[in-house]
């Protein structure tokens, strides 16, 4: 900067420093009389270095959240689908449901043993009635009246005698008088 030219007093208007005719500094209220223009390059160089740096760190701050936003939305995207989604859960019914062979566990457990699809006749009876416990022993497939009828057969014998049936007479009443196939001694070798 040079003298007293208009581009000087410009420069130094932007700056605030330059006020009525007179050089002074920005807050001050005295006018400095022995300011000359490489104090006020300096300052110019000052106060624009300061102005990029805020730039800077504001463009840095918009890039930061951004790509933070976009990771998380990549993130959120694959693997909450696919890593953390439940392969099993209750069903409305309150069945386990496995979600990629999309359907009940205990016909899915069945199927595999019988080596064959289930009739639309056939249901999977749950021995000890609890409808979450699909443990090969605990597992009977039966055609859908008799399941009824066995059923209307426990509800009788609770009235009658105060409790259940134990677990072993189930099992031997299921196989012999209702055709159950107990799960835990099918043997796909004799079924063929």
């Amino acid at each position: 900067m040079s003298g007293n030219s208009d581009s000087d007093r410009m420069n130094l208007n932007i700056l605030g420093l330059y006020k009525s005719g007179q050089k002074a500094i920005r807050g001050g209220s005295k006018p400095v009389k022995n300011f000359d223009s490489a104090s006020a390059e300096i300052i110019g160089a000052v106060v624009l270095l300061i102005f990029a740096m805020f730039l800077l760190q504001r463009i840095c701050l918009i890039i930061r959240s951004t790509s933070v936003r976009f990771i998380r939305s990549i993130f959120k995207s694959k693997t909450t689908k696919h890593r953390f989604q439940p392969t099993r859960h209750l069903d409305a019914r309150g069945y386990v449901f496995l979600s990629q062979a999309n359907e009940t566990e205990h016909r899915h457990i069945a199927k595999q043993l019988l080596g064959r699809d289930l009739y639309k006749s056939e249901i999977v009876h749950h021995i000890n009635g609890s409808k979450t416990d699909n443990r090969v022993w605990n597992l009977c497939v039966m055609d859908r009246e008799k399941h009824e009828l066995f059923h209307s057969w426990l509800r009788w014998k609770k009235e009658k005698d105060g409790r259940y049936p134990s677990f072993k007479d189930q099992k031997r009443i299921l196989y012999k008088e209702y055709n159950g196939i107990l799960l835990e001694k099918f043997d796909p070798k004799r079924a063929s």
